[in-house]
């Protein structure tokens, strides 16, 4: 191999994703970053040494897209054989501009088979994973793949140097609109129109949304350039069309569009240095806070988690509903518009070896079950009102990213009866809409608490039957078999050394339903069923639900505990009539970490549409 000439290949090829990349960067996500914010897809920004590693792995990509070429048109022997050609004039005009869009067919096609190929759960690990460590991607990311992956995706130009006539400004033509096209798809904004998706053309083409999407998910949208493929083969993501309605609709409010920007474009020398120095901050979040302190207490972000207090319910639903037992944080989920109710979190303080729990232990103000619970956006309790009485405090926790927001505030209870006094922390942070973090700290006239558990309690709503461990997925059709009693199933909780790691070495315990959304969403039409149709799972889309437990505080009675039912709670009663078996059999009901307690111990619950292999495959 000529070294020179493969060493003016790769810059070629280099100088062209620098110029492509590096100028998308530039204006998006420096010098016009708060004025095109509205268009940005995912809030938030990737941190610096999310740059530094796409452009690491996109100057590798670089080098083995050289090769292809290289090999081939530089060896005589090997050329003879392929359809390269010079001379326009040997195949003539109209085949050179009519090959442009069929090389753009075959690339979509070969893609799309061979992005699928690697999505395998066997090979995705070692060719695939690199580039899904940018969920939030940045232009940088369009050339970020593991070598594995480089060298597939530069064997296109194999494909066509070996089927179809290609003339050497082809290639150069096709590998820019290839580039620019690709840079597009992980730009991280949308530049199309409204309703470009509804157009008879727009519905085939591919959109930087859409590919986003596939990033944030990991699974689902896997063209290129089109959707062809992806429609035909049941892979385009059902929520596509309102994703990208949210993303463009936002720019009708602000009047700015795509050649506003181009214009601007032509003048970034003038301005780069005098936008460089304006601190940009980005999309701001869109929080779910109550507007005055009087209002319902409801707290969350927009496509992410929510969280409320009796008696603010957070599902729409029948006139004169409460939202559900007291003592309890309501846990929701907002997305397109919409909050669905998903699931509780009880709080168990432990003292002298007894439990309490906060749903079922008996107030001291009216003696009914649950405690009373009530907000403040300080570490000052005040006292009970069935109102917000806070609105939460918005900081920004990262001076790294200072586009981060973070709502927080205090959530105050009742003593209980063993004398367990305990407060909460709650927090959600922009840079994680899908999680609440939930730190414990207790009064000083608490009782000593040798462990406070906080349980996720209606996992049977969601039909929680998958738990993933490090070694092992436990399924509670199998745990519980046979069980068909009205009370909680119980077994051996599971210690850390089998739970799930991230990067950073947190320890996380992941639970899914067992069954396919149809399933899911499918309720017997049975007089008993229909008349307890609350625990119909109603979203239109699956969630996955975990826990996660940062490495840095966390000690070893750390465990990840499941119990489980066979049938649907009822109140507590003990005529078994009132209770109906939980479709597809026992489900698990409580999931929870345990660990022995300490102020400011700090857990996070969250809610993913990625389902638990795209979760875990993220980790």
């Amino acid at each position: 191999m000529n070294r020179i000439s493969f060493l003016k290949t790769i810059f070629d090829i280099a100088d062209k994703y620098y110029l492509i990349a590096g100028t998308a960067f530039v204006l998006f996500y420096v010098v016009f970053k708060k004025r095109v914010s509205w268009k940005k897809i995912q809030p938030g920004f990737p941190r610096g040494r999310d740059y530094r590693r796409e452009i690491f792995f996109s100057t590798l990509s670089i080098i083995i897209f050289a090769l292809p070429p290289q090999v081939i048109l530089q060896s005589n022997g090997i050329r003879t054989h392929s359809t390269f050609y010079k001379d326009i004039s040997r195949h003539g005009w109209v085949y050179f501009f009519l090959a442009f869009p069929l090389m753009l067919l075959i690339h979509d096609t070969y893609f799309y088979w061979m992005h699928r190929f690697i999505h395998h759960p066997k090979l995705f690990k070692w060719f695939h994973l690199v580039h899904h460590r940018s969920t939030n991607p940045s232009p940088w990311a369009a050339y970020a793949f593991h070598p594995l992956e480089a060298f597939l995706e530069s064997l296109i130009f194999v494909v066509f140097l070996f089927t179809i006539p290609v003339n050497k400004w082809l290639l150069l033509i096709f590998f820019v609109i290839s580039l620019s096209y690709n840079v597009y798809g992980h730009l991280g904004y949308e530049l199309y129109r409204p309703g470009f998706y509804r157009h008879w053309f727009g519905r085939w083409i591919n959109t930087s949304v859409s590919h986003n999407m596939h990033h944030r998910y990991f699974s689902g949208n896997y063209g290129l350039y089109f959707l062809f493929w992806d429609r035909m083969m049941g892979t385009l993501r059902r929520d596509y069309d309102g994703a990208f309605r949210d993303v463009t609709e936002r720019e009708r409010q602000t009047g700015y569009g795509l050649k506003t920007f181009l214009f601007f474009m032509f003048f970034l020398p003038g301005i780069y240095q005098n936008a460089c120095a304006q601190k940009d901050l980005g999309p701001k979040p869109q929080w779910i806070r109550p507007d005055d302190v009087r209002d319902p207490a409801v707290w969350g972000i927009r496509n992410g988690i929510v969280v409320g207090i009796w008696p603010a319910q957070i599902e729409k639903g029948r006139p004169g509903a409460d939202g559900g037992p007291r003592g309890l944080l309501r846990i929701g989920y907002e997305y397109m518009g919409v909050i669905y109710h998903i699931n509780y979190i009880a709080v168990e303080p432990v003292v002298d070896g007894d439990m309490e729990f906060s749903e079922v232990s008996p107030s001291q103000v009216d003696w009914k079950w649950g405690k009373f619970f009530w907000a403040s956006d300080t570490s000052v309790a005040g006292s009970f009102l069935p109102s917000a009485c806070a609105r939460g405090k918005i900081t920004h926790p990262d001076p790294q990213n200072p586009e981060t927001e973070e709502l927080s505030l205090y959530i105050f209870m009742e003593k209980f009866l063993d004398g367990a006094h305990p407060y909460l922390r709650l927090s959600i942070r922009s840079d994680h809409p899908g999680e609440l973090g939930l730190e414990i700290f207790n009064e000083q006239n608490s009782a000593v608490m040798q462990r406070c558990a906080l349980t996720a309690t209606m996992g049977n709503y969601s039909r929680l039957r998958l738990l993933y461990l490090k070694d092992q997925v436990i399924d509670s059709r199998k745990l519980f078999a046979g069980y068909d009693d009205i009370e909680f199933a119980e077994k051996e909780s599971y210690p850390s050394s089998r739970m799930l790691r991230n990067k950073r070495g947190d320890f996380i315990a992941v639970a899914e339903p067992g069954e396919s959304f149809p399933e899911l969403a499918s309720w017997p039409q049975e007089p008993a069923y229909l008349a307890s149709w609350a625990w119909r799972y109603r979203p239109f889309y699956k969630l996955t639900q975990y826990w996660r437990k940062e490495l840095q505080g966390s000690d070893s009675s750390l465990v990840v505990r499941v119990n489980g039912r066979a049938k649907y709670w009822s109140g507590g009663s003990d005529d078994k009539s009132r209770y109906i078996n939980i479709p597809g059999g026992p489900a698990f009901e409580n999931f929870e970490l345990r660990e022995n307690y300490h102020a400011g111990q700090k857990f996070y619950f969250g809610l993913t549409q990625k389902t638990a292999k795209e979760l875990i495959g993220g980790f």
